[in-house]
């Protein structure tokens, strides 16, 4: 084989190593900027349940007792008082079962869906279901 053969085919190996680089390099860059949204949206959620089970406890004593608001403002202040203890053994049954089914539907929506996405992510990219969830979650607050 002439000398001339085996640059050329050395270049082309070297040049296709390059564009493997390059695309491995693109690949990376759209982790990096996928990462820090799905860490944050994680952060805040997680955050974010503590007060949301306060919220819905105050919801439900207002609900079931509309006529009487200070009942529910020592939820809201956190007292800690015979009386207040007594009105969240109350509520926390009712909103033990609000949380249980808002786990229940959150988590079979996504079994359901993934019956039918998988193929559709296949031909489409993983990508936007990914960052589908990420706005629901914007949304549900």
């Amino acid at each position: 084989m002439s000398e001339q053969g085996m640059f050329s085919k050395l270049d082309a190996s070297s040049s296709s190593v390059q564009s493997l680089t390059a695309a491995q390099r693109r690949r990376h860059w759209c982790l990096l900027i996928l990462e820090p949204g799905i860490f944050l949206a994680m952060l805040g959620q997680a955050l974010s349940s503590a007060v949301i089970t306060q919220l819905l406890l105050v919801w439900n004593c207002q609900a079931l007792f509309p006529l009487n608001a200070t009942n529910c403002d020592m939820l809201v202040y956190k007292l800690d008082t015979q009386e207040a203890r007594e009105l969240e053994a109350v509520l926390e049954p009712r909103v033990t079962v609000l949380l249980m089914y808002k786990t229940v539907i959150e988590s079979c929506i996504p079994v359901i869906l993934s019956l039918f996405v998988g193929p559709w992510s296949d031909h489409h990219g993983r990508k936007p279901l990914i960052l589908w969830p990420l706005f629901g979650m914007f949304f549900q607050f």
